[in-house]
């Protein structure tokens, strides 16, 4: 989470990460977008940057009309070589009891159409860029939804929670007995109900802890009045 006064910050920080962990390869930020407490940054290798164009950014708010915009979705879309590729990150509804909203919100943002074709821009010279058959059809179409590529990956806290008392989730955590918590886990129960869009979708197997919630600046799950489900909020799909 930040504000619109620290987004640059942000940005410095994850490419000072970038030259921390890789000194010898050389990063390019090729785009962010920002929408409230959302931020998404687009790094590449220098090498491919010539390779990619047709770049587009968008967000979109969710809630009744789009008015509730600390959540929603900012997302980039471009083509690297032959391939379009867009990225999601989402902030989708809190609270364990809204399912509901965030399946809802998940479907909606899938339909909207999110990027406008002719706003679409390059990193190299027209001359450098293949038009493909591909390319041609999707301008044609003028506007463009999120699924409209050829690899689609949602990231971010889609705030789905863990169905189980908070007590007991931290002891089967704190034994690494997390298939005993995985099986209440909200997002999976989507997925393995066939929700619309959720089944559509691979995620890796998740062998580590929940990231959600800690006390500030410690590994101690919540301990304020609220007691907080540890859970798997932040996902990759």
């Amino acid at each position: 989470m930040y504000n619109v006064s620290t987004r640059e910050p942000w940005i410095k920080a994850v490419q000072k990460a970038f030259k921390s962990k890789y000194p010898e390869e050389d990063f390019r930020k090729i785009a962010s977008k920002s929408m409230v407490g959302l931020l998404i940054i687009v790094i590449v290798k220098a090498e491919h940057v010539p390779k990619i164009g047709k770049f587009t950014e968008s967000s979109a708010s969710c809630g009744i009309l789009g008015f509730v915009v600390n959540k929603g979705v900012v997302a980039v879309r471009f083509k690297i070589y032959i391939d379009y590729i867009c990225f999601v990150n989402c902030h989708l509804a809190a609270h364990p009891n809204q399912v509901l909203r965030r399946n809802q919100d998940f479907a909606d943002l899938h339909k909207r159409k999110l990027f406008s074709t002719a706003a679409s821009r390059s990193l190299v010279a027209k001359n450098n860029r293949h038009e493909s058959f591909t390319d041609s059809y999707w301008h044609i179409k003028g506007y463009l939804g999120i699924e409209d590529c050829d690899v689609l990956i949602w990231l971010g806290d889609f705030n789905y929670r863990v169905d189980m008392e908070s007590q007991l989730v931290r002891i089967f955590v704190l034994h690494g007995q997390y298939d005993s918590v995985l099986s209440n886990d909200q997002t999976l129960i989507q997925k393995n109900n066939n929700q619309e869009y959720f089944s559509r979708y691979n995620e890796a197997e998740i062998n580590f802890a929940p990231s959600y919630s800690f006390d500030t600046g410690t590994d101690n799950y919540d301990t304020s009045k609220k007691q907080r489900v540890p859970s798997w909020c932040d996902r990759i799909i």
